[in-house]
């Protein structure tokens, strides 16, 4: 193997990539490999888009995505093919043998023959993290630790660069710099479940409903409006509290991250409204983990979303 700038001899590719790094510092792998290796461009087998570049050796992929390979009618039959020897059928859920051993596998292992390997990802990181996603607080500190050190703040929202460069993606699809002003994202924000004839806006509102009446806890769902001045547009406006406790508490369910882009932007309508549950005393709850695994225990964890509507 020559480098193609400097003549020098060495074992492999990979030899190759670490000389590139080292000593030629001005010029990227893929740079190098258009230049001296291959200048053709290449494009999707599938969809006809740029592909991605892997290394030296390999060059760049055939399919820019799992879903154009998967699509990509040669794949296709060279898969059939191999199936249709193997098994006799095309795909591997028409087989019933196949269908079976996997049934049977699956409820030796994990005592449910219909068990899913999301639900054993969910599992597996409750399990080492103590939650989902960011309910988990390992998660969670992990997240705010990398933007601190790439951004030098905690959330999204809080750096300048980041709030403009979401203003101009929003901008440059929707022509507007806040999602709100957008019917295209405010339809998609609409009502997502519909339980007990109710429509709720989120999962964890659905959780916490179905615990508070299992619990027999007495409550009300949207009981009240309240109304909150917001002098930019100099008009009232209307804030739906979530629930109403026999105590006559109200609670409010937020996601952390929506609480904190709330409170970020002081002339923005959403911190009139954060305001408005702080002179009324809202207590806010920003983790549901519980009332989600109550729910997942007890009725399964395909439960709540057998009610979602889109």
């Amino acid at each position: 193997m020559i480098c193609k700038i400097c003549n020098k001899e060495l074992l492999n590719y990979h030899s190759l990539a670490v000389h590139l790094t080292n000593q030629h510092k001005n010029i990227t792998h893929e740079e190098y490999y258009v230049k001296y290796v291959d200048d053709k461009k290449c494009y999707c087998l599938t969809c006809g888009s740029l592909v991605p570049f892997i290394n030296l050796r390999l060059g760049y992929k055939k399919h820019c995505s799992i879903k154009c390979a998967r699509n990509d009618v040669n794949i296709k039959n060279k898969i059939e093919n191999t199936m249709n020897k193997k098994y006799g059928v095309k795909y591997y859920t028409i087989s019933s043998n196949f269908k079976a051993q996997a049934e049977n596998t699956k409820q030796i292992k994990y005592n449910n023959k219909n068990y899913t390997n999301r639900e054993k990802s969910i599992e597996t990181t409750i399990k080492n993290n103590g939650g989902v996603g960011f309910s988990s607080e390992s998660v969670n500190t992990k997240f705010k630790n990398t933007m601190k050190h790439n951004y030098g703040v905690e959330y999204a929202m809080q750096c300048n660069t980041l709030k403009r460069k979401y203003e101009d993606v929003l901008n440059s699809k929707y022509g507007v710099r806040n999602p709100l002003q957008c019917k295209e994202i405010r339809d998609k924000t609409k009502k997502k479940y519909f339980y007990n004839d109710i429509n709720f806006d989120s999962s964890w509102e659905i959780a916490f409903y179905i615990y508070l009446k299992d619990h027999h806890i007495r409550f009300e769902y949207h009981p009240i409006c309240i109304d909150y001045f917001y002098p930019g547009d100099n008009k009232i406006h209307k804030y739906e509290v979530d629930f109403k406790l026999f105590n006559n508490s109200f609670i409010e369910i937020k996601n952390i991250h929506l609480l904190n882009n709330m409170k970020e932007n002081k002339k923005s309508l959403e911190y009139y409204k954060y305001e408005c549950m702080l002179k009324n005393n809202v207590k806010i709850i920003t983790d549901c983990s519980k009332y989600i695994n109550y729910v997942n225990q007890k009725y399964g964890k395909k439960y709540i979303n057998s009610f979602k509507t889109r």
